[in-house]
Formats: structure tokens, C-alpha cells, sequence
């Protein structure tokens, strides 16, 4: 099974977002980062870490304008950051995380005084693998069409349930017209409505799915089943 995950931001990402790996230019903990609209997703082990910050102040200071303080602005001058942690709860701990389709592109990162945080020749990827997540399901992340996308991919005979996710850090979070909303403090993320599917026998086959909400947690219901013996996509978009 192949569950298909859309993430919307109120402005598309980029064309050709890409992740880039991390060679010491950052703490050891992150493997890859990605920049997406008004803020970065680092890429974590067990973990997925969004940061934010107010994109109405930063318009401002490049218009060099004055905006009235806002519910998200404490401080006249300060940019206001909003982070959220998605945990996989119960993944697995020794998850391998790679970078697939190189790009032509690299990166050089020589700030501050410290040269053991200076990095060259940093590499930048079209797509990133988390293998093995859980046991005999992968999480693969591109963009797709101007959006951040997820794939689960369910190995044959493999537990869909074990893709428990924590949304910690959010203001507030909840399902509308079949859609994940969160609520930050600067912004609102939408992820769409999970599209699934299967190949048996050559032919696609579409698999009814939907979030399922307890608190922060979120993981995916098929009120109606699926082939268990044929590999499955969960294919949420962000």
C-alpha cells in the first residue's frame, strides 16, 4: 500500500525544492534540511521538525515598512518563530535516511570562526528515503507540483498501524473536510485528504483512507480494507 501525503503552505514551495545534507554544518541530529515557504524542515532520525517564522514582518522589513503588532508578534522588531516537532512514535531506531537524485548543485557553508562547522561541496537531493521506518514500510519525500509530499509505502503483509504520528508543538490541530489542519502561531498548514492506492495485477487500484485524530496523534483509517498481499501507498500532500 502507497499512502500518497500533500502538505499545503499558504504559498507554494519553490520549483525544484531540494534537501540538503548535512556535513557538520549543522547539529549532528539533523540529516537533512529542506527550505520551504517562511521557514525550514529539518530531517531527523524518529523525527521531522518544521520552523517558522511570521512571514508578514519579514515583508515588512524588506519593504521597510512599520505593521501593527500582531497576536503572533510579542516584541515590535522581533521576528516571531513557531516550531513543531512530527514524531514517528514507535519507528524504528535505526531508520537509514539517504538522499536520492543528486543534483548538479552544491553548496559551500563557511560561517563564523569555527572551521569544524565550515562545510564544502555540500550536496542537494531531489528526494529523500527513510527506509524501514517501521518495520517493512518506507517513507519516501519529494515536491510534487509546487508541494511537499510524503509516501508510505506498506510492504505486502506489513502493519499499516504502526504509523502513529505526534504533532507536538502545535497551537491547535484538527480534521476539516477530510483534511489535517495546523495551527501555529504565524501560520496554517493543510494537509490534504490521504490518497491511496495499490497495483494488483497490473491495474491501480484506489484504497479508501482517512486520518484518524486522538489529540495530537493522527494515524490512518481504511473504513473499507485493502489487499494485505500487495504492496500499498499512503500519499498525503503537505
Amino acid at each position: 500500500i502507497i499512502i500518497l501525503f500533500f502538505v499545503s503552505f499558504s504559498s507554494s514551495i519553490a520549483e525544484n525544492l531540494q534537501f540538503i545534507e548535512n556535513k557538520n554544518q549543522w547539529d549532528k541530529k539533523i540529516y537533512f534540511k529542506a527550505e520551504i515557504p517562511n521557514g525550514d524542515l529539518y530531517f531527523e532520525k524518529n523525527t521531522l521538525t518544521y520552523n517558522f517564522y511570521d512571514p508578514a514582518l519579514i515583508k515588512s522589513a524588506h519593504e521597510h515598512k512599520k505593521i501593527p503588532v500582531s497576536k503572533s508578534l510579542k516584541d515590535n522588531g522581533k521576528i516571531n518563530l513557531h516550531a513543531y516537532k512530527l514524531n514517528f512514535i514507535g519507528s524504528n531506531k535505526e531508520v537509514e535516511i539517504s538522499g536520492l537524485y543528486p543534483t548538479n548543485d552544491y553548496r559551500n557553508y563557511f560561517i563564523g570562526k569555527d572551521k569544524n562547522k565550515w562545510a564544502s561541496k555540500v550536496k542537494l537531493y531531489d528526494e529523500l528515503l527513510y527506509k524501514n521506518l517501521y518495520n517493512n514500510i518506507d517513507l519516501k519525500v519529494y515536491e510534487y507540483e509546487n508541494n511537499l509530499k510524503y509516501d508510505y509505502i506498506v510492504k505486502p503483509n506489513a502493519d499499516v498501524s504502526n504509523i502513529v504520528l505526534e504533532y507536538a508543538g502545535v497551537k491547535k490541530i484538527k480534521i476539516k473536510d477530510k483534511k489535517l489542519v495546523i495551527t501555529t502561531t504565524v501560520n496554517e498548514i493543510s494537509e490534504q485528504k490521504p490518497y491511496s492506492y495499490q497495483y494488483i495485477n497490473g491495474i491501480k487500484k484506489e484504497v479508501e483512507c482517512y486520518y484518524h485524530l486522538v489529540g495530537n496523534i493522527v494515524s490512518f483509517s481504511f473504513p473499507n480494507g485493502y489487499n494485505k498481499n500487495f504492496e500499498l501507498i499512503i500519499d498525503p500532500n503537505l
